[in-house]
């Protein structure tokens, strides 16, 4: 692929690295900015140091975000979790590779997380010729990469662990969750004297069995959570 048009929907905290950081990439031909904040698009646009079109729109309408990802080669999604399927839907109609980088959980951890609905999704991309990347956050994502990395200055790795900060229960302004849950929230202690953590955070163990390692390209909705 040579060089690409790139679309760019929500410029919150991460969407403005995000933007800007493809704004001075060489690669990238043409840098869509969409959010529904007519200020914040304005910020972001005087930021980077080349031509950027900007476009409001609200992304929980399917008009809006069909001319969002209009023409995109990829579209990355930097927006709330709750917009991922409708924007993953308009990309792979329109033939676009898509990135987000968190997907919408449950507020009940015994239910799945609503990533499963996007994973679904595998065989349109598939038959479209399109990747999908999905969680390209900061867990998963880059500690995933982190951990790949440091992997590999390793002669052999038994368990990879990634423990996450925070709970699968808080309630934050950003991130709500999807429905009330009756389960209490988390205590906390400190574990190094240093920070808080919550006794509910997370921890993902990784054993690479002989299958896994050799195995060929992932597919093109496989989880980035999974390190190969």
């Amino acid at each position: 692929m040579g060089a690409v048009d790139v679309s760019v929907l929500g410029v919150g905290a991460a969407g403005e690295v995000t933007a800007r950081l493809l704004g001075s990439l060489p690669g990238i031909r043409a840098l869509r900015i969409v959010d529904i904040r007519r200020e914040r698009l304005a910020e972001v646009r005087d930021r980077i140091p080349r031509d950027v079109e900007s476009l409001r729109a609200n992304l929980g309408n399917v008009a809006d975000v069909r001319k969002a990802c209009r023409g995109a080669d990829i579209v990355v999604n930097t927006s709330l979790p709750a917009h991922n399927l409708r924007i993953m839907r308009e990309a792979v109609r329109q033939k676009a590779h898509y990135i987000d980088l968190a997907s919408e959980g449950s507020p009940d951890p015994e239910e799945p997380s609503n990533v499963h609905a996007q994973l679904a999704m595998d065989d349109q991309f598939q038959r479209a010729d399109r990747l999908a990347v999905l969680g390209m956050g900061i867990a998963p994502g880059l500690t995933n990469l982190l951990a790949r990395h440091a992997s590999r200055t390793m002669r052999r790795v038994d368990a990879i662990q990634i423990r996450v900060y925070g709970s699968g229960y808080a309630e934050i302004e950003a991130f709500p969750p999807s429905r009330p849950s009756s389960r209490p929230r988390p205590s906390w202690r400190r574990c190094c004297g240093l920070r808080p953590c919550g006794r509910a955070a997370g921890s993902r163990s990784f054993r690479p069995s002989a299958a896994r390692r050799s195995s060929a390209s992932p597919t093109p909705l496989e989880s980035v959570s999974a390190i190969t």
